[in-house]
């Protein structure tokens, strides 16, 4: 997929992110409990253990999104808005492999397309800079602290608040995306 489909796609998604977000009378800037969006856009929510399965998303005969109980919280809340995704894009049935290849995602445009809704669902422009802005940091000055306590805000991962600053919303340059990810959570936690 080339540059130029992506970015179409990047805001298609960012766009529809913001549609869902008014319909449930979520704020710009607030964070969101993607499981309460989900029902409220008509989604069943349904918790199993799937050793090997991120989450399942069926439309038939009732929308339903399956999501494996034994990830970690950040993810179960991502692959939420990830299946949202294709509930809202009408992609059909999807099955999402625990580890799937993201170079596989990154080449199938309804597989990006409901990554990049889910991104901006949790974590759109508005509530970043909000978040930033409340907290006085400086996306120059971000430390791993700070992504920390970000993630924790918005209930996603770490990396996955890391890489949507860096990658999508350009807040975080490439160098200090590097140096943030060298830092495990659990190191953080420790402190």
């Amino acid at each position: 997929m080339d540059a130029t489909v992506r970015r179409e796609l990047s805001l298609r998604a960012a766009a529809h992110a913001e549609h869902v977000r008014i319909k449930c009378n979520v704020q710009r800037t607030a964070a969101l409990d993607p499981f309460q969006v989900a029902e409220m856009r008509g989604c069943e929510i349904r918790f199993m253990s799937l050793p090997s399965l991120e989450g399942v998303y069926s439309p038939t005969p009732k929308s339903v999104i399956v999501l494996g109980s034994q990830r970690p919280a950040g993810r179960r809340a991502f692959t939420c808005a990830h299946e949202l995704g294709h509930h809202e894009f009408k992609h059909g049935a999807r099955i999402e492999e625990l580890n799937a290849s993201r170079f596989q995602a990154s080449k199938n445009p309804d597989e990006f397309v409901a990554d990049m809704f889910g991104a901006f669902l949790l974590m759109s422009q508005g509530s970043i800079r909000r978040a930033l802005k409340d907290r006085q940091i400086q996306p120059d000055r971000f430390q791993p602290g700070h992504a920390f306590g970000l993630a924790s805000f918005f209930g996603v991962g770490y990396s996955t608040l890391i890489e949507h600053m860096t990658w999508t919303l350009r807040l975080l340059q490439p160098k200090q995306r590097e140096t943030l990810l060298k830092i495990q959570p659990k190191e953080l936690k420790a402190q």
